[in-house]
């Protein structure tokens, strides 16, 4: 029923299914259905609502001590935060304990690139700073490098306009001014001209050894 968009009936199905299993005391597979249940109401536009059953799934989750489902409803959460513009939310979300957080800068970037496409350059560019300045506020608990390079990579992902991405990395060199993290955000502009020469390995051969085994797992990571 989601595949056929369906929403409302495959709503109904999953919660007879929710309050069987919860009948049995299947505490994963409960949170499984309310998982379920937000996506499709997500799809309705009922985001708020949608938020509420994803985390109820991610507590229940997290009582199984199941990362990979406490993951991925931490990343619809965020996903339903970026659709309602509640950034600071979306930061909130990320935690040093956790590897969804290149789901949330993932997210990000795919906001980054809708906000591009549909309000334009300065816009997104105003996306991306409020991003990186909220970033800088919490760098003592989070992995700021590792999540910047995941965020250009997102952005690589999904096609960002070169322009856009150059202006990002140049403001992230501003607001960060840490010689490890200046690597990563170099790393970033070098990953742009590294993918329009077919990724040449001569053109890494130029550069210093960090920079080309960034560069290399932004990449990598981008999937390009």
């Amino acid at each position: 029923l989601f595949i056929l968009k369906k929403y409302k009936e495959s709503i109904a199905y999953y919660q007879k299914a929710y309050y069987l299993f919860k009948q049995e005391k299947d505490i994963s597979r409960q949170a499984v259905q309310l998982g379920l249940i937000g996506m499709n109401l997500s799809e309705l536009g009922e985001y708020e609502k949608s938020i509420s059953y994803h985390k109820k799934a991610y507590d229940l989750f997290k009582q199984e001590k199941n990362i990979i489902g406490q993951a991925s409803n931490l990343g619809h959460i965020g996903k339903n935060y970026i659709s309602l513009k509640k950034w600071d939310n979306v930061i909130d979300l990320l935690d040093p304990k956790f590897e969804s957080n290149e789901i949330i800068f993932n997210l990000f970037g795919g906001a980054i690139i809708f906000t591009e496409r549909n309000d334009g350059h300065s816009k997104a560019f105003e996306t991306a700073n409020r991003l990186l300045h909220i970033l800088k506020e919490k760098k003592e608990i989070l992995n700021v490098n590792l999540n910047i390079s995941n965020f250009f990579a997102g952005l690589l992902n999904m096609k960002i306009s070169k322009s856009l991405f150059i202006d990002i990395c140049e403001e992230a060199l501003y607001i960060f001014p840490e010689k490890d993290t200046q690597l990563i955000i170099n790393a970033g502009m070098h990953s742009v001209k590294y993918i329009e020469s077919g990724k040449d390995e001569k053109y890494l051969e130029k550069l210093d050894p960090d920079t080309a085994i960034a560069i290399e797992a932004i990449v990598k990571e981008a999937r390009l």
